[in-house]
C-alpha cells in the first residue's frame, strides 16, 4: 500500500513537471512569434525626431557661432600681445630718452644703485 502511494505521488510530481516545461516552452515560442509580428506590422511606421531635438540646420548654425566665438577670441589674443608690445616699447623709448648720452639702448634696472655705491667704494678709499 505505501508503495502504491509513493508511485502514484511520482507520477503526480513527473507529470505535473511536464505539463509545466510544455507550458514555460509554448509560452517562449508564442512571445518570439508576437516580437516578429510586431517588428513586422511597424517597420512601415514613420521614423519620428524627438521634440527637443535640434535639426540639421540648427546643428550647423551652432557650429557657426562656436566658430565665430574661436575666431574673436584669437582676435582679441592678437590685439592684446599687440598693445603690450606698444607698451612695452614706449617704455623703453622713454628710457632711452632720458639718457643723456643714448648710448645704452637696453635700459639696466638699478644702475644708478651701482654707480651710487661704486662712488662710495671709491671715496672711502
Amino acid at each position: 500500500m505505501i508503495i502504491f502511494i509513493l508511485i502514484f505521488f511520482a507520477t503526480i510530481i513527473i507529470v505535473g513537471a511536464t505539463v509545466f516545461l510544455g507550458f514555460s516552452f509554448y509560452l517562449k515560442r508564442r512571445s518570439k512569434s508576437l516580437q516578429t509580428q510586431n517588428q513586422k506590422q511597424f517597420a512601415d511606421a514613420p521614423q519620428y525626431r524627438s521634440l527637443f531635438e535640434p535639426d540639421d540646420e540648427e546643428i550647423r548654425a551652432l557650429e557657426r557661432e562656436e566658430t565665430a566665438k574661436v575666431e574673436v577670441e584669437k582676435l582679441e589674443t592678437a590685439r592684446h600681445g599687440s598693445l603690450e608690445k606698444a607698451e612695452r616699447m614706449k617704455e623703453f623709448q622713454a628710457t632711452w630718452l632720458e639718457n643723456p648720452t643714448r648710448k645704452n639702448s637696453v635700459p639696466r634696472p638699478n644702475i644708478e644703485k651701482r654707480r651710487q655705491t661704486r662712488a662710495c667704494a671709491v671715496q672711502r678709499q
